[in-house]
């Protein structure tokens, strides 16, 4: 299985900057400022941060499927780590939805240092769990 996380793509550019112009009626005030003033600020950021290329997706895979014997789970980006950690540790899924959540709204600005921090995550502990593209 390849996980890989965040893609830079033409497409993930063009869905950012349309839903960013676009209107919502019927939805109320505060549901869309906190959409366009916390939430896609902190999506945009979590790719810049972490997003990998195609390519690097590409050689990951081609890795894996030249290995002769590979891990059944193959993460592509060693900086996506933390967050796979804390699915792994809550099979229910409420540690990460509530961490992120709690990082969006209640401490913005924290999110925007993690993610910062986590371009620089890059020790060789992590990239023992992931396939480096190169």
């Amino acid at each position: 299985m390849i996980e890989p996380g965040p893609v830079h793509t033409e497409f993930e550019t063009k869905m950012m900057e349309d839903v960013a112009k676009m209107e919502y009626p019927g939805v109320d005030a505060d549901t869309v400022r906190y959409f366009k003033d916390v939430y896609l600020p902190s999506s945009i950021d979590i790719f810049e941060a972490m997003g990998q290329t195609p390519d690097d997706i590409a050689k990951c895979t081609k890795k894996v499927i030249e290995s002769s014997s590979p891990r059944f789970r193959n993460l592509t980006n060693s900086l996506y780590t933390p967050i796979v950690a804390l699915k792994y540790a809550d099979e229910t899924g409420g540690l990460s939805v509530n961490t992120f959540y709690n990082l969006l709204f209640n401490f913005g600005p924290l999110m925007h240092i993690t993610m910062s921090i986590l371009k620089c995550l890059t020790c060789s502990c992590l990239r023992r769990r992931t396939i480096s593209p190169n």
